[in-house]
This record gives structure tokens, C-alpha cells and sequence, in this order.
């Protein structure tokens, strides 16, 4: 256990000992981020009952709090303060909601008190690999941002989508059949040509921001110049790699079309794209499923399918593509 107060909970209902440690590991690497109860409860397979009288306990032992959210009426995400103003603001649906009279959109979330006594255990690092071959035994995960390309809002969401994958893997039974290279962040194309340094078998390749556009810096001068792939480009990038990329996950809007190509190309076995526009926030939620159900030891195909869950009913949703013989229900990654 993480936490002194789940250990102790454990401790006096050992019946409940499973679904506590599941709790308790969650809140761990989500230390002091709000979490929703019934998005939680689903994630970690617990009736929600008793998830919330499982937190209600760990509320009475001072380990975490009742904090209220706001969820957009629209598309069921969660809404963000507006910096120096009222108004809440929808990553989805790009939008602002007013705060004032929107008391009834308030929903409960449980978040971990910094206060909260810690045992000392700690979740051991994944591996991290430097420029060569990728132990066998493991598989590679390249994360490679994009420039922020003019977006408004600031350039923050890279770095919080890296950590949540790094999160995601870390949680999963399987976490020691993971590795993770230097990640890229603000990439150039030389940056993403270098990356198959790494040898990955899975690269990541993120946009955020307003459109979450995957923009690649073509200089470092003081005015980058900027520049996006086209699929052509992007078949020839990854037919190139020395060692063959087995998923490439384009969570960037409009990439279907990409994701399609490379596929169709047979140049990688599967490939994840987004057929529309999709925010930061769904977006993240997806791939921090998804990678979470990989390093528990499920397909491809299931973990896509599960990661669904994540996102609302006017939430466009990622494609899965796969090269022809091959079953994204049969592939499974770290094990």
C-alpha cells in the first residue's frame, strides 16, 4: 500500500483488501488530481457502491477530500477554470460555460489530501533505454510531441499527456515489459528520424492545444519555421526505420487519414488515428486507458475498445487500422 490509511482499512476488512489496493495504487499516481467516482470506479472494475464506501473510509482516516467538478452539459467533459475569469471552459467542445448559475453541472470528486500519510513505498521507474537496441524483453514506447503551432492556450499538455502514459504503463501488471525513450517534445523532423535510434515498437505521437495540430519545427532559430507531414512523407518515415514499428498513435485531430495510410502501406502491423477534432482532455483520457490496459497484458483490440469508455457520446473517437493478416486481438505487448 501507498498510503498508511489504506493499510489500514485492508487491515480491518480484509474482504475488501483487492479492491483497496486497486484504490490505493490509483489515488497514488494520480496524487492530488481530481477524480471522477463513477469514471474511477469503471476504470478499476469496482461496483460503485462500494467504491464510495471504500473512499468514504479513507475520507474518515484524513486521506482524501470531497472537491466538486464541473462536467459540460454538451459532452460530458470535464470543464476547466478560465484563468482571471468566471467562466469554466470545455476542451471538447471549445467553448466557454459561465460559472454563475451553473450550481446544478457541480458533481462530487475525491481527491488525495497532501496531507495524507504515505507508507514509503513508491512505484519502480520503467525502464528508460538510451540510443542503441531496446532490450528484447521489452517493449519501446517513443513519445514525440509537436510544436505548439500558434495554439492560444499554453503549452502545457505535453508534458501532462507523457507523464499519464508514463502513469498508465507503471500501473499495469506487466509494467516491467515496458520501456520509454528520452520523449521529444516541440519535435523537428530530424527529431522524429532519429527516434528509430530507440528501436521503439510503439510510437506516440501527440498535438495539444485548441486543435492538438502535430506541427514539426523545421529550425531552432529565433522565428521557427514550421512544417506538418503529409502520408506520403509519413510512409516513407516509418519504412525506413530499421527495426519495424508494430503500432504508430497518431493523438492528433484529423489523422485518420494518416493512421489509414500506414496501414494500407503495410509499412507498420496497426495504427490509431483521429478521424475529427478532439480536445485535450478526452484525448488524454483515451491514451492513459489504453496504454494501462496494454501493460495489463490486453490486445490491442480490447485495450482500443476499453479506452472508449473514456469519451462521451458527442466525442469524436479514434480509428484502429491494421495491416492485412494482421489481428489487432491476438497482439499483446511486455509479455
Amino acid at each position: 500500500m501507498f498510503f498508511v490509511a489504506s493499510a489500514t482499512i485492508a487491515a480491518e476488512h480484509s474482504e475488501l483488501s483487492a479492491d483497496v489496493e486497486s484504490i490505493d495504487e490509483h489515488l497514488f499516481c494520480h496524487d492530488g488530481v481530481p477524480l471522477r467516482a463513477d469514471v474511477t470506479a469503471e476504470i478499476l472494475d469496482i461496483d460503485r457502491g462500494r467504491f464510495s464506501r471504500l473512499m468514504g473510509l479513507l475520507a474518515d482516516k484524513g486521506a482524501v477530500k470531497k472537491v466538486v467538478g464541473y462536467v459540460c452539459p454538451t459532452c460530458d467533459g470535464l470543464l476547466e477554470h478560465v484563468p482571471n475569469e468566471g467562466d469554466l471552459w470545455c476542451d471538447e467542445c471549445e467553448d466557454t460555460v459561465p460559472l454563475r448559475g451553473r450550481g446544478d453541472l457541480g458533481m462530487n470528486m475525491w481527491q488525495t489530501l497532501p496531507t495524507a500519510e504515505k507508507t514509503g513505498r513508491t512505484l519502480p521507474e520503467p525502464a528508460v533505454v538510451t540510443p542503441g537496441a531496446c532490450p528484447r524483453a521489452k517493449v519501446c514506447i517513443q513519445f514525440v510531441g509537436g510544436d505548439r503551432g500558434g495554439a492560444t492556450r499554453p503549452q502545457l499538455m505535453l508534458p501532462r499527456e507523457e507523464k499519464a502514459i508514463r502513469e498508465a504503463v507503471n500501473q499495469g501488471r506487466f509494467r516491467d515489459g515496458f520501456a520509454f525513450a528520452d520523449p521529444v517534445h516541440a519535435a523537428s523532423i530530424d527529431d522524429i528520424i532519429a527516434c528509430h535510434r530507440f528501436n521503439p515498437g510503439i510510437v506516440h505521437l501527440a498535438g495539444h492545444g485548441d486543435d492538438r495540430h502535430l506541427i514539426f519545427v523545421q529550425d531552432r532559430d529565433l522565428i521557427a519555421e514550421q512544417r506538418t507531414l503529409d502520408r506520403d512523407q509519413v510512409i516513407t518515415l516509418f519504412r525506413n526505420y530499421p527495426t519495424r514499428v508494430t503500432l504508430v498513435f497518431f493523438n492528433i485531430c484529423h489523422s485518420v487519414d494518416l493512421a489509414a495510410a500506414l496501414t494500407e502501406a503495410g509499412v507498420v502491423d496497426i495504427a490509431i488515428g483521429v478521424p475529427g477534432q478532439i480536445g485535450d482532455d478526452p484525448a488524454i483520457a483515451f491514451a492513459r486507458t489504453f496504454y494501462r490496459q496494454l501493460a495489463e497484458g490486453l490486445s490491442v483490440r480490447q485495450a482500443f475498445e476499453l479506452a472508449g469508455l473514456q469519451l462521451g457520446p458527442a466525442v469524436v473517437r479514434p480509428n484502429l487500422f491494421s495491416a492485412a493478416g494482421v489481428d489487432t486481438a491476438a497482439i499483446r505487448f511486455g509479455w
